[in-house]
């Protein structure tokens, strides 16, 4: 009896069957639940930004804001939207929030 033979062993045939199975399981994973560095439609990969970013970002467009309505949450939100290219979705769990009272309340 071979070793691929053997009862409770695997020869290379099972082997090769458990890593495509592995595989294919990797592959819907990855094509089922996109993750950071997942390409959006136009194949331009997701920015990576996080809160110090923001803040950063914030600061720079409070300098340059032209009345009080600019400063608000809102518009600030928007902008940052456009700058970052993203969704409010992804800014507000990144720390927009927090960036934004830091810089435009002083909190």
């Amino acid at each position: 009896m071979s070793v691929s033979q053997k009862p409770g062993t695997r020869g290379r045939a099972g082997k090769a069957a458990q890593d495509e199975s592995s595989r294919t399981r990797r592959d819907a994973r990855a094509s089922a639940a996109p993750g950071p560095a997942a390409a959006r439609a136009g194949g331009a990969p997701l920015p990576h930004f996080g809160y110090v970013h923001l803040l950063n970002a914030i600061a720079d467009y409070a300098k340059s804001a032209r009345c009080e309505n600019d400063l608000d949450r809102l518009v600030v939100l928007e902008r940052m939207r456009q700058e970052f290219e993203t969704e409010p979705e992804t800014l507000l769990s990144r720390g927009f929030d927090k960036a934004y009272r830091q810089v435009v309340e002083g909190v």
